[in-house]
């Protein structure tokens, strides 16, 4: 048994086995091939508002306007025009739409990484969220993702993207655990809402296989890898 410290994002201790969400974009976008990638990137602006909209829609009804709100301020994201109008120069240079639209986001992040300000920096993962759901509809695939598994499980994921979270089925998914991310990220409202026990452990990705069983325990702020029932009936009974 191996075990891991990071930090608490939302409290709670949940066993089971692991799931590694590995979320990957294509190197050779598909769509660039097609004649007029404006109309490409046009079409995947319009797509992506709409989702947004029913997600703030659903998220304002199942929640409250404090998570609604992210979901507004991603739909901005979306239709950023320093973003858009980098994207369509980048498109008029002969680039295609997908390799345009991500190097106009790739900029914006890089000035706000230069930001020495905590609060912006924890938008960053909003513009990463938002822009990535532009991409993946240029490149006509399917961004929010759908948990459907035969017993619970606990999400290992590289970041905590509040589009992933805010879909994630209670019953499916019954922890998080995060490579990045912070407290006060939006992300952060989402899972504390949900109730769902978070960490934040930096390079446990690679420490964990697809086959593992995890107790997470959130409340001491540990990750254990494997353990043995007896150390799972323990440390419950203990907490």
């Amino acid at each position: 048994m191996k075990s891991y410290s990071g930090i608490v994002i939302n409290q709670g201790i949940v066993y089971g086995n692991v799931f590694k969400l590995r979320q990957n974009f294509r190197e050779d976008p598909k769509t660039a091939s097609k004649m007029d990638q404006l109309s490409v990137l046009e079409t995947a602006l319009v797509i992506s508002t709409k989702r947004l909209e029913e997600q703030i829609k659903t998220t304002n009804m199942l929640y409250s306007e404090s998570v609604s709100i992210i979901f507004e301020a991603h739909k901005l994201m979306v239709n950023d025009p320093i973003i858009l109008d980098r994207a369509r120069e980048l498109i008029k240079e002969k680039h295609n739409a997908y390799d345009s639209y991500k190097q106009a986001a790739d900029e914006v992040v890089e000035q706000f990484l230069r930001l020495k300000n905590e609060y912006i920096k924890n938008r960053i993962i909003d513009i990463e969220d938002a822009t990535e759901r532009v991409l993946s509809e240029i490149e006509e695939l399917e961004y929010d993702l759908k948990t459907d598994f035969q017993e619970p499980k606990i999400l290992l994921l590289d970041k905590m993207k509040p589009s992933i979270l805010i879909n994630l089925d209670k019953e499916t998914i019954i922890g998080l655990i995060s490579e990045e991310g912070s407290y006060n990220q939006h992300s952060g409202i989402i899972v504390r809402k949900r109730d769902i026990p978070t960490m934040v452990v930096k390079g446990l990705m690679n420490l964990i296989g697809d086959q593992d069983k995890i107790l997470l325990d959130a409340n001491e702020g540990t990750v254990y890898i494997n353990p043995d029932l007896d150390t799972v009936d323990k440390i419950m009974k203990e907490r």
